[in-house]
């Protein structure tokens, strides 16, 4: 959706909210977990081809400014809700992100996926599209 949209419907019941102000608040506060910088280093220099698959809204620029995944860890936003038009655990959502890998990384269309999500939903959703899918649940 639109950053218009996501203003606009943010509330169920419509409830006029300092949209700017969560906005900058969602962005200041987001920080690594424990252990992702080192996790993300390691498979950047293993080669590892790190795509993002994420539900975020176009607040993931506010992310990618902030943490640099992209710049840092060469993390691609190439299947990102906002701007799929479809979440996880959707079926659809996955297709797209097999779509996303054919058209970003085509010498990897046919390689193994692994998919990594903090919701066991989106898990299974990513085992029934035929994707290995693990739950993250800690660096440890």
């Amino acid at each position: 959706i639109s950053e218009d949209e996501l203003e606009r419907n943010y509330w169920l019941d419509g409830r006029d909210f300092d949209y700017a102000g969560l906005k900058a608040a969602f962005g200041e506060s987001y920080e690594y977990i424990d252990g992702v910088p080192e996790l993300l280093e390691e498979l950047a220099v293993e080669g590892h081809t790190l795509l993002a698959f994420s539900n975020y809204p176009v607040w993931y620029k506010l992310i990618e400014a902030k943490l640099g995944l992209q710049s840092r860890y060469g993390v691609r936003w190439s299947a990102v809700s906002c701007e799929l038009g479809v979440r996880k655990p959707d079926p659809k959502a996955y297709a797209c992100l097999q779509a996303a890998i054919q058209r970003d990384v085509p010498h990897m269309a046919s390689a193994p996926v692994l998919f990594v999500d903090d919701r066991e939903e989106n898990c299974e959703a990513g085992r029934a599209a035929g994707i290995h899918s693990v739950r993250f649940e800690n660096t440890a």
